[in-house]
C-alpha cells in the first residue's frame, strides 16, 4: 500500500513538473519597458543623439536594463514628456525642474552641477511700483504661476523695430521705444493660480505723480 502510494506521489510530482515546464516554455515572454530619459534641449536632433547616445549606452551597461534617449527641442517639451511618462528621467533647468516636480507627485531632483548650488535668483521691482518686501510680500503671491510667452521671431522684430525707430528719429523716438518694450513684456506676461489679493497692496509711502512715475519707470529724465 505504501509502495503504491509512493509511486502515485512520484508520478504526480513528475506530471506537475512537466506541466510547469510546458507553461514556462510556451507562455509569451513579456519584455520590461525600456528606461527612457532626455537631456539638454536643442534643435539639432542629430547632434543630441550623438552626444547623449553615449550616456544611454553607459546607463544601459550600468543598470542592466534597456535604455533609450529621447531628444527634445525645449524645456517645455521635456516637462510635457516627463509629465506623460514618456521619459522617466530628464535634465531640467531651475524653473522647468520646479514645474516638473509640481506636476509629477513624488518626483525628485537627484543630481546637479557643482556650480548650480551657487546660483541665486532675484526678483527686482522698479521703485515706481511701490512694492516693498514685507510680511505679506512676496508670500502673498505664492499661489500664482507666471508665464512669459515670447518667441524668437517676435523678439527679433521688437529689437529691429526699436533700432529702426531710434535711427530714423535721431534718438527722439527713444521714449516710444521704451513704451514698446514695456508693452511687449506686459502683453506676454500672464499669471495663473490663486493668491490673496486683499493682502497685495502698494506701499503707503509717498510716490511720484503719474507723469513722473512713468518717466521713472522708463528711465526718462524729466524735462
Amino acid at each position: 500500500m505504501f509502495y503504491r502510494l509512493n509511486i502515485t506521489i512520484a508520478l504526480l510530482a513528475q506530471l506537475t513538473m512537466a506541466l510547469l515546464a510546458a507553461v514556462l516554455f510556451t507562455a509569451p515572454l513579456v519584455a520590461a519597458p525600456p528606461f527612457r530619459f532626455t537631456a539638454l534641449p536643442d534643435e539639432d536632433e542629430t547632434r543630441l543623439r550623438q552626444r547623449f547616445g553615449k550616456v544611454a549606452a553607459y546607463l544601459e551597461q550600468s543598470l542592466g536594463v534597456q535604455v533609450e534617449y529621447i531628444p527634445v527641442k525645449s524645456y517645455a517639451a521635456a516637462v510635457t514628456a516627463f509629465a506623460n511618462n514618456q521619459v522617466q528621467m530628464a535634465w531640467f533647468g531651475g524653473l522647468s525642474g520646479v514645474r516638473a516636480r509640481k506636476i509629477v507627485a513624488g518626483s525628485q531632483a537627484i543630481a546637479q552641477g557643482h556650480e548650480d548650488q551657487f546660483f541665486v535668483t532675484y526678483f527686482i521691482a522698479h521703485a515706481s511700483t511701490g512694492l516693498r518686501e514685507s510680511e505679506w510680500f512676496p508670500t502673498a503671491i505664492k499661489g500664482l504661476t507666471f508665464t512669459f510667452d515670447a518667441t524668437t521671431g517676435s523678439l527679433i522684430l521688437l529689437v529691429l523695430g526699436n533700432m529702426l525707430i531710434t535711427v530714423l528719429t535721431l534718438g527722439f523716438g527713444l521714449p516710444f521705444v521704451q513704451v514698446r518694450k514695456f508693452r511687449y513684456f506686459c502683453d506676454r506676461l500672464t499669471a495663473a493660480g490663486t493668491a490673496d489679493f486683499e493682502d497685495i497692496r502698494r506701499s503707503t509711502e509717498s510716490q511720484p505723480t503719474i507723469g513722473e512715475g512713468l518717466a521713472d519707470a522708463f528711465d526718462i529724465d524729466a524735462i
